[in-house]
């Protein structure tokens, strides 16, 4: 029942870079104007020089995220900078939400997030772009959890008499 680490899709790179040049765009801008004022051919290069950084960013961030479904969790590792290893119980799982963006539709895509009972700040877990079979695979990890811990309650009220 274990697989093997998966990647995201190629696709989740357009959807890093969307994020990052989103978040970056106008404080990079208001920068490179402020330091290149007199100098149209430099602010063009640092917007490129900023770009180049920018992808390299996001691949790196793609290369270094990866899922793996194991019995009883989800794993998740990711970070460029920092190392992150996330174990999320299938049994704290409270929700999936899904969004399919316009531009993962054509590939067979969505967005997960996986929300759990003790992570109150937005989604622990979000796979950007991953194949939408995915969440039903991930709701039959839960229900097989959901039934072992059921099987294991009722067996142990059996034998304590209760």
């Amino acid at each position: 029942m274990i697989s093997k680490p998966r990647r995201l899709h190629p696709a989740a790179i357009l959807f890093y870079l969307y994020k990052e040049i989103k978040s970056l765009a106008l404080p990079i801008v208001i920068a490179l104007v402020a330091i290149f004022r007199g100098s149209l051919l430099k602010m063009v290069l640092g917007i490129g020089v900023t770009l180049i950084l920018i992808v390299g960013y996001c691949l790196l961030k793609y290369f270094t995220f990866s899922y793996q479904l194991l019995d009883h969790e989800i794993l998740v590792k990711s970070g460029v900078f920092v190392k992150k290893v996330n174990h999320v119980p299938y049994d704290r799982i409270q929700n999936i939400t899904s969004n399919q963006w316009f531009f993962l539709k054509p590939f067979g895509l969505e967005e997960l997030e996986i929300e759990t009972a003790g992570h109150s700040e937005g989604p622990e877990v979000s796979l950007s772009a991953v194949s939408v079979e995915l969440k039903n695979e991930l709701n039959n990890y839960r229900q097989q959890v959901d039934t072992e811990i059921k099987s294991k309650n009722v067996s142990r009220e059996t034998f304590s008499g209760e």
